[in-house]
């Protein structure tokens, strides 16, 4: 049988996406096997869900200009 590769995503952001479905189906699996309570597994996955949204929002924005602040005219002694 002649060896087949794996269709893995390609661009970082799809890879990422990638990565963090394995670690929520593997988290479900195995706090299933060892009888984790399935409201602990939510919070988990919800949890894990809210950074990786977080995460590609910040990645995905523009790098915002820095913000330089006034000087202050009349500086205290």
């Amino acid at each position: 049988m002649p060896w087949t590769p794996n269709l893995l995503p390609t661009t970082l952001q799809d890879r990422f996406a990638y990565s963090i479905r394995m670690l929520r189906e593997t988290i479900a699996d195995q706090g299933k096997r060892l009888a984790v309570s399935a409201p602990l597994l939510w919070m988990i996955n919800a949890r894990i869900a809210l950074l990786f949204r977080r995460f590609t929002t910040l990645a995905t924005a523009a790098p915002r200009p820095i913000r330089l602040r006034k000087p202050n005219p009349n500086p205290k002694p």
